[in-house]
């Protein structure tokens, strides 16, 4: 597993999970999960996904690089502050995550039906 893809592993056990409990993923909604992700970031301004991107120009990390909280954007930190990077392109936080979420939701879907898969060949 690449070394960001456990850092967000990590931090998701950390800080999302104990919230959510050990509900089956269909009891739990997209709003509460986006809450759960917000909780922690919103008093420390430590925002959960910040250096775990990659630039795909300069393969330099994605911060939150604008925006006033809870609007901040995301971008390539060696854009904005080396002007190193050509890469211009930002993401809202609230897309970035509505993203992430359904990227997160269709691996946990894609991971339940390969291990109902494997029981039911195993019967």
């Amino acid at each position: 597993m690449p070394h960001h893809a456990e850092d967000v592993k990590r931090r998701l056990e950390s800080n999302i999970f104990p919230v959510l409990g050990k509900r089956p993923i269909g009891q739990i909604e997209a709003p509460e999960l986006l809450q759960a992700i917000r909780a922690p970031t919103e008093s420390s301004r430590n925002y959960l996904f910040s250096g775990l991107m990659t630039c795909g120009v300069c393969g330099g990390t994605f911060t939150v690089v604008g925006g006033k909280p809870p609007d901040v954007f995301y971008g390539c930190r060696n854009h904005r502050y080396r002007l190193s990077c050509p890469a211009r392109a930002t993401i809202l936080r609230d897309r970035l995550e509505q993203q992430l979420i359904a990227k997160l939701e269709q691996e946990l879907i894609e991971e339940f039906t390969a291990q109902l898969k494997r029981r039911l060949e195993l019967e």
